[in-house]
């Protein structure tokens, strides 16, 4: 992955994994992979 790539993709499910951290669904936290739009996802797949 290109660092581009890395910033436009993995940032903005960062940021919304952090806006979501106080979502309590037992000892699960999502993570930013879960994050990610599926629109990014055939870009990089």
């Amino acid at each position: 992955m290109k660092p581009q790539d890395f910033y436009k993709i993995y940032l903005p499910a960062l940021e919304k994994a952090f806006q979501n951290d106080g979502i309590n669904d037992g000892f699960y936290v999502k993570g930013p992979e879960e994050y990610i739009d599926s629109i990014f996802l055939d870009e990089v797949t």
